[in-house]
Order: C-alpha cells, then structure tokens, then sequence
C-alpha cells in the first residue's frame, strides 16, 4: 500500500489540496508569490538615519550641502567654491625673478620668487654667505678668507697637481692635494696678501704636516721644553 495523501489548505491562496508529506502552498506559483511579497514587506521598511552632521549653506555659491559631525567648521561646498572665495578662480600670478630678473608666472600656493631651482641656489650663495648668513658667529679658526677656494685651486692647476717638495702627483696619490701658505696666514693682517699665488705652493699631506711642524708646532713648543 502506499503513503496516503493528507488534506492540506494552500498557505497563500486558501484552497484545500491533498499532498505526501508536509507543504505549505499548493502549487509554485503560490509559494513564489508568497515569497514576493513577504520580500517587500521587508526589504522596503524605512531604516533609521545615520547622519549625525547637519545642513549648511556655502558662503560662495549659497548652496546647501550637508556637513558631517567632524567637519561642522566646513563653509564651502566645494573645492571649487573655496578656490573662487579666495583667489577668485585664478590661482596663478605674475613675477619677476630676483637673481636673473626673468618674467615667470608661479601658483599663489607656492609663493615663489625665483624663476628656477638654479637661481635659487645662486641667490642663496650670495645673500647667505659669511656675515651675511643670519647664524653667522665670526667664523673657524681655520677660515681662509672668501677668495681661498679659487685661489687653492688656482695653485693647484699652476703647481700640475705636484707636490713641491717630494714630487708625488695627485693621481699617484688618489687624493687632492693640500695647498700651503709660504709664510704662515696668522703672520698677515689681511686675506688678500696672504693668499697670493705668490705665497702658496702645492704639497702632498705628508711634507704639509712637516712643513706645519717646521714653522708652527716646534717654535711654539719648544721654549715650553727650554724652560
């Protein structure tokens, strides 16, 4: 014998129907259709807002746009509107450089006053140098004056890279050479006399130690072991 059919009721449309075992509705039809409208029942309920900022109206074009909890200091609507309240939509301008007195045009948000990376550098060199630099404190013992570093290479290119003494070359050496006052800087009130290609020669670092030994150290010193 087989399973006997029960007398059910659809669930959707109400009708009464023999079916094996449990089911809700009589066909498909009613079980999709139940479905449906179970879904829009829902999905479709008004959820609770989230907004926690409020509404504000932009300063540049009066519109009124909504503002987050963390941003409430915020007076424009846009990028766009805060370009044209500030800089009234133009944002670049006119300028003559201060090294080379070129015409160059630059962005407000920059503030630019030099035409190029170059004659930035160049202006620095000249207004930031020496005494003039706003840290200056009067400078190393060992200071040459302004002229040294052209007046040593001078030296160098003159002397063929030689040492004077020993007669070593830079490249033998693999290193500059040093560049040796005749008659020591400290003996000269001014820069220009001491740094005379005259009173300069081309040594290697090891007869500059004992030419330095020679003139400085042993004069200095030894009345100290004299006594």
């Amino acid at each position: 014998m087989g399973v006997p059919k029960k007398l059910r009721i659809c669930g959707y449309c109400g009708s009464s129907y023999y079916r094996i075992g449990f089911h809700r509705y009589c066909s498909i039809e009613c079980g999709q259709a139940a479905r449906r409208e179970a879904n829009l029942r829902t999905t479709h309920l008004p959820r609770p807002s989230r907004k926690t900022g409020e509404n504000t109206t932009c300063q540049q074009c009066g519109r009124i746009f909504y503002v987050p909890k963390n941003r409430l200091h915020a007076k424009y609507c846009s990028h766009k509107c805060y370009e044209l309240s500030r800089w009234n939509g133009n944002r670049s301008r006119n300028a003559t450089c201060l090294q080379c007195s070129k015409a160059f045009t630059y962005s407000l948000a920059q503030k630019q006053r030099f035409c190029s990376p170059v004659c930035a550098s160049k202006w620095r060199s000249s207004h930031f140098r020496g005494q003039k630099h706003p840290h200056w404190r009067g400078g190393h013992r060992y200071y040459r004056g302004p002229n040294w570093s052209s007046q040593r290479d001078k030296v160098r290119k003159r002397d063929n890279f030689t040492c004077q003494h020993c007669g070593i070359t830079e490249s033998q050496l693999h290193k500059q050479m040093d560049v040796d006052h005749i008659k020591p800087f400290t003996t000269f009130n001014s820069y220009k006399q001491a740094n005379r290609l005259s009173n300069l020669r081309c040594l290697c670092h090891s007869c500059h130690m004992k030419e330095w030994i020679t003139q400085m150290a042993i004069p200095r010193f030894l009345p100290l072991q004299l006594a």
